[in-house]
């Protein structure tokens, strides 16, 4: 079936995740610890939700519910992502290649109000017809779940839609919604790789012609 649709994931896709670094950074500095590197490899292009579930856990911070983790690092994200964001390389072309030819979506684990002061950054925000966040679902990537509700909306079959991604929980999600998937890996992981049915080097690498 000839693709209708492209769905994007955001962060490390469309935008460069320093307002996510950031504010990692700073909920670490909070809980009086360093960055974990190691530990952020286990997190990525999970949801504020995940994230903060996780550095809790592998921290055991005392004095602090999860729950007040989770606030804090959405307040942290979103002061970070009001200021300025860097689009991934290709990420213009590409929008402007495939709008008006197919329809466009991006479903992101970052919270609404973050994907909204983005895209809005970018001039982006008119080419998408829907813009779905993890928090709306009931439960975030790995699970299909937000990619199947941005497909419903859209009235596109899954096997009619192509998601463009660049994390493994973004890849693994998209496969379990029955879509095609584009990886451009933001950090090495041959997993991503062997998941994916196709892998570019960048967004720019992407054409018209590539969709199924």
């Amino acid at each position: 079936m000839q693709t209708r649709a492209v769905i994007f994931d955001m962060d490390d896709t469309l935008i460069r995740s320093s307002g996510w670094r950031a504010a990692e950074e700073r909920l670490y500095r909070h809980l009086g610890r360093p960055f974990d590197a190691e530990v952020a490899t286990l997190y990525r292009g999970l949801s504020v939700e995940g994230v903060a579930r996780v550095i809790y856990e592998h921290q055991q911070p005392s004095g602090i519910t999860l729950d007040a983790c989770i606030r804090l690092l959405r307040e942290y994200l979103l002061e970070a992502f009001a200021g300025p964001l860097t689009p991934m390389p290709g990420a213009a072309g590409l929008l402007r290649r495939l709008h008006g030819q197919v329809t466009l979506a991006v479903a992101s684990g970052s919270p609404p109000d973050a994907i909204a002061l983005a895209l809005a950054q970018q001039g982006w925000a008119p080419l998408f017809a829907v813009v779905f966040s993890s928090e709306g679902v009931a439960r975030g990537k790995p699970a299909p779940d937000v990619f199947l509700a941005t497909a419903d909306w859209l009235g596109v079959p899954p096997e009619a839609t192509v998601v463009i991604e660049d994390s493994l929980v973004g890849v693994q999600a998209a496969l379990r919604a029955g879509m095609t998937c584009f990886a451009v890996p933001s950090a090495p992981d041959p997993e991503i790789g062997a998941a994916a049915h196709r892998t570019f080097p960048s967004l720019d690498a992407i054409s018209l012609e590539d969709l199924p």
